[in-house]
């Protein structure tokens, strides 16, 4: 994962937690009107989901066990 790329802040909210992650957005994630293209948000969230991961303090994969997203959903609005 590219640190210079990204930053990550912890949110404690009890008994959830989350992460904050910015990043740069790069040319490819654009589509011909300057938008982010919308199949970018889930590299986006794939992204956000490992940054979370590394920052457990538990062990989060090994020999027996790793994380696998069964499925993922989105709903684009305007």
């Amino acid at each position: 994962m590219d640190n210079n790329r990204q930053s990550r802040d912890l949110v404690d909210t009890g008994s959830m937690h989350l992460i904050n992650v910015s990043m740069t957005l790069r040319w490819r994630d654009l589509d011909a009107y300057n938008h982010v293209n919308t199949s970018t948000f889930l590299t986006y969230l794939e992204e956000a989901r490992i940054a979370w991961l590394e920052s457990l303090d538990s062990k989060w994969m090994g020999a027996q066990c790793a994380p696998v997203v069964a499925a993922a959903h989105l709903n684009y609005r305007a």
